[in-house]
């Protein structure tokens, strides 16, 4: 038996690193999402007394202080850098290593006497700032300090040298290898004079001068490899932010960031793949977390919508927020209204969510995306339904985008218990032979008599374009058609992920029932750098493979799962028949995979366009054979006869019996009852928000055991004062299911 040998893919959070994933193209190229910034989570001392943005709204503006003080190549100076392993501010020796035009390029001692930084590392990162660079770059002839400051401005000149200093050093960050790692960050703080006053605390460690860190080991230098463009992506986004501070040191993380995302991109080091990001919409663009398992999908967010503004606006855009005095979505508006836009920043979110949903620009050019790495790339559904009856409710961010489709039945009925106040509801229908874009809700149900024949799939669109959270709540009913099965690995993490170039995963199933249908394959796509191929064939094994069905993808999202539909195929299968599904790269990627071996699937893999499938287990890593699966299912729907008649485990609902009186209160009775029964004891949550979203009060929460209870809400708030009358809603939430309410308040 020969034994093949697989790469191991090792994903790694790099903090402030940019991998680049080559394309065919190099204007056209997306990012992992793998680097989040390192400035947000600089503190001020070894006090640890808050974040940065935070602290840094309470500073007096920055006096500059013109020293201008010149500095010769050779001569040392002590320089303050953060040690984020220990969390405080340690000094370094330096010495200046190179000079030209407006920057200073310092490097620490230590890293220059190991070699990790060399006279040759010193040149390259000159040429990249002053002289080139790469070709993906809006004008590769330019450094990329030129082009940062021709779309975005100037550098604050804090030291009046006229100068930008960058340190090349070993940031401690506690880094051990296959970790992450921060390649470069900007201390806001190095802007302000050591001493002064935050409160009762002083200012220390400030280099007081215009700076940025970057990471020489394992940035630069690692495993005997020297490598420039991660850290200078990071560069890039860094400077950005000192560029950005110039302007508006109280600029809203969302909008500093998401410029900092446009900066990389303008210089020529990719976009980042929203994949993270467009996996759940409805994550509010106004928000941000700067905590890394949050993080990610907020770089994401943020970058997507600001190169969205960027493709439709263009440069002076960009230019009128950096200048803008306002902050947030207000800045915005301040930008859109001097660039002569006859939209409004609601009107221009609404079309974003528009083009994330159907991204088709030929409908209007302001619903899709022109570069064509992201003309394919759609928002996954937040929920999707094939069982009814159903009941569905969800608390909507803002500045956000709910999405949900029902399909598998026929004569939907969709009732909305509460439609949204500050959300705009569409209704996207697709049918085999047509669809139907952007219908408006009219009245608060929905009956269809064309569903399940001339439309097989319903597409809600909740957009949220105002700065409140809001509700949305429905009853589906249809007549389900048929049972729908999800066969797939068993757990929602791949144990490794398998590195391949050039190669095709695939399994193999077998189904228990007669005439059932394939309506989508699905599979863990760890990343991918180029189109992606979905093969069905009779028999992969046979000499002779018969493909009865191919398809390409130019564009697939990373990082999770990919669902592939397959609504338009119609092949019967019976019980026993074998299902063979495979996934091609043609380029490199990392497929998911599992070691637990699953009834009725095996794996094979073929590793070049002319060899055959081979037997999963044929093939092992460094460490073990591979005799698990490939993270590769499918979802198929069989007849409708072989769906369980009961669900052994009782899931954790629960219904409210009685709400009154309403409208409330009524003479004698001040106030209204909650009166619910729980399927099982479990955690319980109760709520009050008004029209605008707004929490009113916490009626309860707590652990109860059931199985009924009863719970009064008195019309009053958290300052213990009677609300104004009107509408308000009751957000009651079990076991991961939420009911709303509407209720009505008259005094």
């Amino acid at each position: 038996m020969n034994y093949h040998q697989i790469r191991l893919f090792l994903a790694i959070i790099l903090i402030c690193a940019i991998p680049i994933i080559s394309q065919s193209s190099v204007l056209q190229k997306l990012r992992k999402n793998q680097r989040v910034s390192g400035s947000p989570h600089l503190v001020l001392d070894h006090n640890n007394l808050s974040k940065l943005p935070q602290r840094t709204a309470h500073l007096i503006f920055p006096n500059r202080h013109y020293l201008q003080k010149t500095y010769n190549i050779g001569e040392t100076q002590p320089f303050y850098a953060y040690d984020f392993a220990q969390e405080k501010y340690v000094q370094i020796e330096t010495t200046l290593r190179a000079t030209q035009d407006d920057i200073n390029v310092w490097v620490q001692n230590s890293e220059w006497d190991n070699r990790n930084v060399t006279g040759t590392v010193v040149e390259n990162v000159v040429r990249n700032l002053k002289q080139q660079t790469p070709a993906a770059s809006i004008n590769s002839q330019k450094g990329i300090l030129e082009i940062i400051n021709e779309y975005f401005g100037l550098p604050p000149d804090f030291d009046g040298d006229r100068m930008t200093d960058f340190l090349i050093m070993d940031i401690q960050d506690g880094w051990e290898p296959g970790q992450g790692f921060i390649a470069g960050y900007f201390n806001p703080l190095d802007q302000y004079l050591n001493g002064t006053s935050v409160g009762q605390t002083r200012i220390s460690g400030s280099n007081e001068r215009d700076l940025l860190f970057i990471d020489s080991y394992p940035g630069i230098f690692n495993e005997g490899v020297y490598r420039y463009e991660e850290v200078m992506a990071t560069v890039s986004h860094e400077y950005q932010h000192l560029v950005h501070f110039n302007y508006d040191r109280l600029e809203e993380t969302y909008v500093n960031e998401g410029l900092s995302e446009l900066s990389s991109y303008l210089c020529g080091y990719g976009l980042r793949n929203p994949s993270d990001y467009l996996r759940n919409s409805n994550l509010s663009l106004i928000q941000w977390n700067s905590d890394i398992s949050e993080a990610l999908k907020h770089y994401a967010k943020t970058a997507l919508w600001t190169y969205y503004l960027f493709e439709n606006f263009g440069v002076r855009l960009v230019k009128n927020i950096v200048n803008s005095d306002l902050q947030g979505m207000g800045g915005y508006q301040d930008a859109l209204t001097r660039a002569g836009a006859v939209k409004s920043i609601e009107e221009t979110v609404t079309d974003f969510f528009i083009a994330i949903t159907i991204n088709d620009s030929d409908i209007n050019p302001a619903y899709g995306f022109n570069l064509d790495v992201l003309k394919e790339l759609k928002a996954n559904p937040f929920e999707e339904f094939y069982d009814f009856p159903t009941q569905v409710a969800y608390a909507q961010s803002s500045y956000s985008l709910l999405l949900i489709t029902v399909e598998n039945g026929d004569s939907l009925v969709m009732d909305f218990t509460n439609i949204p106040v500050n959300a705009d509801v569409r209704v996207n229908k697709y049918g085999e032979k047509e669809v139907s874009f952007l219908n408006p809700l009219s009245g608060n149900m929905i009956v269809e008599s064309d569903f399940g024949s001339k439309w097989s799939l319903f597409q809600f669109m909740s957009i949220n374009s105002s700065g409140v959270q809001d509700f949305l709540s429905a009853q589906i009913n249809a007549k389900q058609k048929y049972y729908v099965v999800k066969l797939t690995g068993n757990q929602d993490e791949p144990d490794l992920n398998i590195s391949l170039e050039q190669a095709e995963v695939a399994n193999r199933f077998s189904l228990p029932y007669d005439s059932c249908l394939i309506r989508s394959v699905r599979f863990y796509n760890q990343s991918s750098s180029a189109a992606m191929d979905l093969n069905i064939y009779a028999d992969l094994t046979a000499n002779n493979r018969q493909k009865l069905l191919t398809r390409r993808y130019n564009q697939v999202l990373s990082g999770d799962w990919v669902e592939f539909s397959l609504r338009d195929f119609a092949k019967i299968y019976r019980s026993g028949e074998a299902i063979d599904i495979g996934i091609g790269y043609t380029g490199s990627g990392a497929a998911g995979y599992s070691r637990a071996k699953i009834t009725n699937m095996s794996s094979y893999l073929k590793t070049a366009s002319n060899d055959p499938f081979t037997p999963l287990a044929q093939f092992k890593t460094d460490e073990e054979t591979l005799d698990g699966t490939w993270m590769l299912g499918i979802t198929y729907y069989a007849p409708l006869k072989f769906k369980p008649a009961t669900n052994p485990e009782t899931p954790l609902t629960f219904t409210i019996n009685q709400m009154g009186p309403s409208p409330f209160p009524t003479p004698g009775n001040p106030a209204v009852s909650i009166i619910y029964t729980l399927s099982q004891p479990g955690e319980l949550l109760i709520e009050i928000y008004d029209v605008l979203g707004r929490k009113v009060q916490l009626v309860f929460s707590g652990y109860e055991t059931g199985p009924t209870g009863i719970k009064q809400w008195n019309g009053r708030n958290f300052q213990n004062n009677l609300v104004a009358s009107g509408i308000y809603f009751l957000s009651i939430s079990f076991g991961g299911h939420t009911q709303v309410r509407k209720i009505m308040f008259i005094k």
